[in-house]
């Protein structure tokens, strides 16, 4: 009898921890993760920083390796701010909700000069600033002029040398800074880390 009554007990205990735990998730999180599409964040940084990867990586991996890149990379700012890879994707991209730009924010380098502002869309202000780096990297971003998607090692899945994606190179102000050729997916290269 003691056996059935601690094992409902404990049935119980566990679905209103379930419960409990969903409630703070949906009023953490909301339905879309707390982000209205357009990388419009509220509860984000409006001033927030962007740096290049010291590491580097292929292109077959994935929009959340590339995440994890950034939050684990040795240039990622000190705090407990999370970051994001700018990367293009077709999930990735202006027009969605996962989107690293936040709109009609100000970004700077982590040794703080200001390196541009996005508009209400949440692209880039041309010309930038400053530019990303100090010295001139090549970083992948999968990006057209216009920030749209370009070519993106079949949407960060390839590694193959019959595979591109595009980049851009730091010393630039314009959209070269994010796109300025293509290069084979099997070569590693860096990305820009966005705080979120």
């Amino acid at each position: 009898m003691i056996d059935k009554l601690e094992s409902k007990d404990m049935n119980s205990m566990k679905r209103n921890y379930s419960k409990i735990l969903m409630c703070l998730i949906t009023v953490s999180c909301g339905e879309n993760g707390g982000v209205a599409p357009g990388g419009d964040n509220s509860s984000g940084c409006t001033e927030c920083k962007i740096f290049v990867s010291l590491s580097s990586d292929t292109g077959g991996t994935g929009l959340d390796g590339f995440d994890f890149l950034c939050n684990n990379d040795m240039n990622k700012p000190a705090g407990d701010s999370s970051y994001k890879a700018l990367v293009a994707s077709n999930t990735r991209n202006k027009d969605t909700s996962d989107w690293p730009l936040k709109k009609s924010a100000r970004y700077y380098r982590p040794s703080g000069e200001l390196i541009t502002t996005t508009d209400s869309a949440g692209v880039f202000t041309l010309p930038l600033q400053n530019t990303f780096n100090a010295t001139n990297i090549q970083v992948r971003t999968g990006l057209l002029p216009d920030m749209s998607v370009n070519n993106t090692c079949l949407n960060w899945t390839s590694n193959s040398a019959m595979e591109t994606a595009s980049y851009g190179e730091t010393q630039f102000t314009d959209e070269k800074s994010y796109v300025t050729a293509s290069d084979l997916c099997a070569n590693p290269s860096r990305v820009y880390c966005v705080e979120q």
